[in-house]
């Protein structure tokens, strides 16, 4: 009988200690162990200059795709877009773009990240402009950047665009 009870202790203490949230800094080192070998980039909302009805959740969108073209490069790792959010939260940054740098970098840092991709979007009329620059985690140096400017019924054009002018920039600055 004390076997069972001992056995249904410990299960209940494992449970319990497997739904205990992890901690942003646990959460840093955790990554900063899994990325040895490549650069980890995190991509952070485009800040909506212009936000309207017509523009919600645009600075999100051209963050995830450029999420995924630098996941398909194959030249850098990407911040699962899950664990860029629980670290925006656990540090109550918006996810609309509307944050300081440094407190954007601090998250970088958290996530163990090398680099953060920034930047900004904005609409006038059916026109588009996405701004994104490439900053180093360790010491805020911009390491790339790049503008594409353009009709917004174009933007997947205007996307891939933008990775092209990105991507060659960056992979010259890997170590």
């Amino acid at each position: 009988m004390k076997g069972i009870r001992m056995s249904f202790f410990l299960t209940c203490l494992l449970a319990i200690a497997l739904s205990v949230p992890v901690s942003a800094s646990h959460a840093a080192q955790e990554t900063s162990a899994t990325v040895k070998g490549g650069w980890l980039v995190a991509v952070f909302p485009l800040e909506n200059l212009a936000a309207s009805e017509d523009t919600k959740g645009l600075g999100e969108e051209i963050a995830a795709t450029l999420t995924d073209g630098f996941g398909r490069s194959g030249k850098v790792r990407v911040v699962e877009r899950a664990r860029l959010e629980k670290i925006m939260e656990e540090l109550k940054l918006g996810t609309s773009g509307l944050t300081d740098e440094q407190s954007v970098i601090r998250a970088g840092r958290l996530l163990g990240a090398n680099a953060l991709v920034l930047g900004s979007v904005l609409k006038f009329g059916d026109s588009l402009k996405i701004n994104v620059r490439v900053v180093k985690t360790e010491t805020g140096e911009i390491l790339s950047t790049g503008k594409v400017a353009g009709k917004f019924s174009r933007l997947p054009d205007l996307e891939e665009k933008l990775m092209t002018v990105l991507l060659p920039r960056l992979h010259s600055q890997i170590p």
